[in-house]
């Protein structure tokens, strides 16, 4: 079936995709390392936290980088991958046996108050 031309409609010669420059196609890039430094930076201040606050501890999780603190989950993924020596020792030295249980029923506002407070002093 063919369908009349629309005298209204004219397409355009390169999609506006292809006309943006390289740079701004796909997700912006930051020069700090993105989402996994920010990852980085908020797992030292929970290792910060366990360590001065030893019947209040945490379980660097997934979850608990992507919800509580806004990492992509790509990224919460990739970090955790990369640095589960670390974390597994940062539970190790906080006592946590039961990673995915640890945080559950506890409120995270106190301790994402302290990342926030603790974060512009890492580097």
């Amino acid at each position: 079936m063919c369908y009349p031309k629309n005298p209204f409609f004219e397409p355009r010669p390169e999609s506006v995709k292809a006309t943006l420059p390289a740079s701004s196609k796909g997700r912006r890039q930051r020069s700090d390392g993105g989402a996994i430094a920010r990852a980085r930076k908020i797992v030292e201040a929970i290792s910060q936290w366990n360590q001065s606050h030893t019947d209040d501890t945490w379980a660097v999780t997934r979850g608990l980088l992507e919800e509580s603190f806004g990492i992509h989950r790509q990224a919460a993924n990739e970090f955790l991958a990369q640095s589960q020596s670390w974390i597994d020792e940062i539970h190790q030295s906080a006592g946590i046996r039961s990673v995915r249980a640890h945080n559950r029923g506890k409120d995270v506002n106190q301790l994402k108050a302290f990342v926030e407070q603790t974060l512009p002093t890492l580097s």
